[in-house]
C-alpha cells in the first residue's frame, strides 16, 4: 500500500516535471521567435536609414546642379563691351 501511494507521488512529480519542461521549451522557443522578429525591424530600420541617407545625398546633388544652373545665368553675358 506504501509502496503504491510512493509510486502515484513519484508519477505525478514526473506529470509536474514534464509539464515543467514543456512549459520551458515553449516559452524559450517563443523568446526565439521574438528576437528574430526584433533583429527584422532592426535590420529594416537600418535599410530605412540608408535609403534616407541616400534620398539626402541625391537632394544635395540635386540642388548643387541647380545652384551651378542659377549663378551660370546670374553672371552678365556682355562683359567685354
Amino acid at each position: 500500500m506504501i509502496l503504491a501511494i510512493i509510486k502515484i507521488i513519484i508519477f505525478i512529480i514526473q506529470i509536474i516535471l514534464f509539464l515543467i519542461l514543456i512549459i520551458t521549451k515553449i516559452i524559450i522557443f517563443i523568446r526565439q521567435i521574438v528576437i528574430f522578429f526584433i533583429s527584422i525591424l532592426l535590420i529594416i530600420r537600418q535599410i530605412i536609414i540608408f535609403l534616407i541617407l541616400i534620398l539626402l545625398i541625391i537632394i544635395k546633388i540635386i540642388i548643387f546642379i541647380l545652384q551651378i544652373i542659377i549663378f551660370r545665368n546670374l553672371r552678365p553675358k556682355n562683359l567685354g563691351s
